[in-house]
């Protein structure tokens, strides 16, 4: 079984950014005490140096947030499965019934 990638928010990664450039933490303080490993912080203060305050805006939807949007997906998929499933039941009926009025089928 794979593990799925964590989102962090926007918000979360300045945050740790912001403390790491303070230097009231040192980074591997930081990573232990927010559970993420202190490359990704080292990434993310390289990120925010290059960009500034566009930092961290890509891959987010329109209203600015990527796990939003990843629950729309999640969404649309449960609303497929759910009328598959509707539609197997109503099959799965058909074929019971069929098979019970047929001749020589069961008694």
């Amino acid at each position: 079984m794979s593990k799925s990638r964590r989102l962090f928010s926007r918000e979360f990664k300045l945050h740790l950014v912001r403390e790491a450039e303070g230097g009231t933490s040192t980074v591997a303080e930081l990573a232990r005490r927010n559970e993420v490993h202190p490359n990704l912080i080292q990434k993310w203060v390289k990120q925010y140096r290059a960009s500034g305050e566009e930092a961290f805006t890509h891959g987010a939807s329109a209203d600015g947030s990527a796990a939003e949007s990843k629950i729309v997906e999640l969404e649309q998929t449960i609303g497929q499965l759910t009328m598959e499933n509707r539609f197997l039941k109503k099959l799965l009926r058909r074929l019971e019934n069929t098979s019970r009025t047929a001749p020589g089928g069961p008694h």
